[in-house]
């Protein structure tokens, strides 16, 4: 099998955000594939912004292909979180000519509002709906 053990993957960070940290609750779940040396944290790779399921659930990582999840990590590479300066910022706020992007766990600490449902969205904490 390609997937590592809980334990193993404990020091390997997300290519999305490249956080080491193995927090279900908080990130979903952690899943590495050391055959195509990937480590993602479910929820960063579910907001990402360019990224599509395209495969079936036992293909690649939870049906997202391997080299959608590479073009992803690319298209991120190339744009600044707003909230620690960072690069690789794969989530895009959805509200018109909002140009903001941060990693999710940036997100989390800023309170944008993320849906999980749907077109999977999010929002900036300028943009995020209220009740």
């Amino acid at each position: 099998m390609n997937e590592s053990k809980p334990g193993d993957s404990q020091n390997l960070a997300c290519v999305f955000c490249r956080k080491h940290d193995d927090c279900p609750n908080k990130y979903g779940e952690k899943k590495t594939k050391e055959k195509w040396n990937l480590t993602v944290h479910y929820y960063c790779l579910l907001m990402s912004s360019g990224i599509w399921q395209r495969g079936k659930e036992e293909e690649g990582v939870y049906g997202f292909l391997i080299e959608d999840i590479r073009k992803e990590v690319n298209r991120a590479s190339k744009l600044k979180c707003c909230v620690c300066k960072k690069n690789g910022a794969s989530i895009g706020c959805v509200a018109p000519r909002c140009k903001r992007s941060y990693h999710f766990p940036c997100g989390l600490q800023r309170e944008c509002i993320f849906q999980f449902t749907g077109n999977f969205a999010s929002f900036c904490w300028d943009h995020r709906p209220v009740q």
